[in-house]
């Protein structure tokens, strides 16, 4: 009965933040496929072709494929209100977990009850988690959903052909004639999904932080803060390991390292039996044309290990820590 009242209490507390950010990523994502769409191919490309070589490099994946469709949708896990949204879930739930209550000066009351405080805890856990799920889940269907519903429009030059069905020469100096072209015969929604899973393993290792430093603490501003600082100071160090090359060996220090969307969905989309392989072998490398590294598999496994190592330290920290007298 107990578990019941504090999961619908949990429910009531977050439900509102869980609609909107599930609403905001999954139109966004939408959107982000209808503008895809407006665009053509061979005109992204001579976009991207002005730029120097020396940011192409930082793309984990060959430039021919990201000028693709599926490429190009695959960025999406990257963009920064996808991340924010998460964000804001992971944060705001793990920090309310335990400081939250202590300082509204409600969890004298709340933890006096019937119900052993890692109960308590692997509940709001458990809650988060789920919510987490569901803004990934939500992000790939609004992706999904844009695929089977936009057309892309495409420019088709006139060509002379030379006799034989297949030999004909294109003739870019005439007007091209623009087709409209249906997504999904364009795109692969499937291929996205073990970025959403790494996507969603980024957020569970986000908001295991968040309710590490929670249940230490009882200031609900200064948990946030740990957990944002947390947060900015990894995003400062893949940024560092990217882009100064002496400074390369910071990638490993950063948990960025383990979330490349648009790598694995390289590799879902041009090698498909590597789609969820621990490491990327040769053929699988190949393929893909993209480095070694983990594959979707290790990634996630990695990334569900350490939050699952914090997610513990956070229940054994707040079962034995002494509470605060009320103020």
């Amino acid at each position: 009965m107990m578990t019941r009242t504090l999961l619908l209490k949990f429910w009531r507390d977050a439900r509102w933040l869980l609609l909107g950010c599930c609403s905001v990523v999954s139109l966004f994502a939408m959107l982000r496929v209808w503008i895809v769409s407006q665009l053509d191919t061979q005109r992204f490309r001579q976009i991207l072709e002005l730029l120097p070589t020396d940011f192409r490099k930082l793309s984990p994946v060959d430039f021919d494929w990201a000028v693709s469709y599926t490429g190009r949708l695959s960025f999406l896990f990257e963009e920064p209100l996808v991340h924010l949204c998460l964000f804001v879930w992971c944060i705001a739930r793990g920090s309310d977990a335990v400081s939250g209550e202590l300082d509204r000066g409600t969890g004298e009351i709340l933890f006096s009850q019937p119900l052993s405080r890692r109960r308590y805890l692997v509940l709001h856990i458990a809650t988060t988690l789920l919510g987490v799920l569901t803004i990934s889940t939500a992000v790939w269907l609004g992706q999904w959903v844009g695929i089977q519903l936009f057309s892309a429009k495409q420019l088709v030059y006139p060509s002379l052909s030379l006799g034989a069905p297949t030999w004909s020469v294109p003739l870019p100096f005439l007007e091209p004639e623009e087709r409209l072209t249906p997504m999904r015969e364009l795109a692969n929604p499937y291929a996205m999904i073990p970025a959403a899973a790494v996507y969603a393993g980024l957020g569970m290792l986000i908001a295991s932080v968040a309710t590490l430093a929670s249940a230490l603490d009882r200031l609900r501003w200064r948990t946030i803060g740990i957990a944002t600082g947390f947060y900015i100071v990894q995003a400062i160090l893949k940024i560092l390991g990217t882009m100064v090359e002496p400074l390369g060996f910071l990638e490993y220090a950063t948990i960025f390292s383990l979330f490349e969307p648009e790598k694995l969905v390289a590799v879902a989309d041009l090698h498909p039996p590597a789609t969820w392989s621990f490491w990327l072998d040769a053929s699988a490398q190949e393929a893909a044309t993209v480095g070694p590294g983990l594959g979707a598999g290790g990634a996630l496994c990695c990334l569900v290990v350490l939050s699952s190592t914090l997610f513990a330290l956070a229940v054994a920290s707040f079962h034995r820590r002494d509470l605060p007298a009320p103020v």
